[in-house]
């Protein structure tokens, strides 16, 4: 579903990684402010922004990509999702993430 609504094909992820936030974040948090300056220019006045962020036993994303999204979005909202003890499905390797963080943000003026 991740591929299909990032407009991705399979292969795009094998061979253009660099070029995705989601590789970028694993050195800076600093592509974030390109992000969102990208997307102030997308969104109208006042229109809004909802991130997924993640976090695990070491990090939460959250404090990290607030300060540089908010020179350009106000943020109305942090929720969290715990999903440290959410059915496993049979999955034996469910990933570091331990909550779900949805920020909900607006543009600034």
């Amino acid at each position: 579903m991740r591929l299909w609504f990032a407009g991705w094909e399979p292969d795009d992820f094998v061979t253009e990684p660099p070029a995705y936030l989601e590789m970028e974040q694993k050195t800076s948090y600093k592509p974030y402010r390109e992000f969102a300056e990208s997307m102030f220019r997308l969104v109208r006045p006042g229109g809004g922004l909802v991130l997924h962020l993640g976090e695990s036993a070491s990090e939460n994303m959250t404090h990290h990509v607030l300060p540089e999204i908010e020179d350009c979005f106000e943020i109305v909202h942090c929720g969290r999702e715990a999903v440290e003890d959410t059915e496993s499905h049979g999955l034996t390797d469910k990933g570091a993430t331990r909550a779900h963080w949805y920020v909900f943000a607006t543009r600034r003026l």
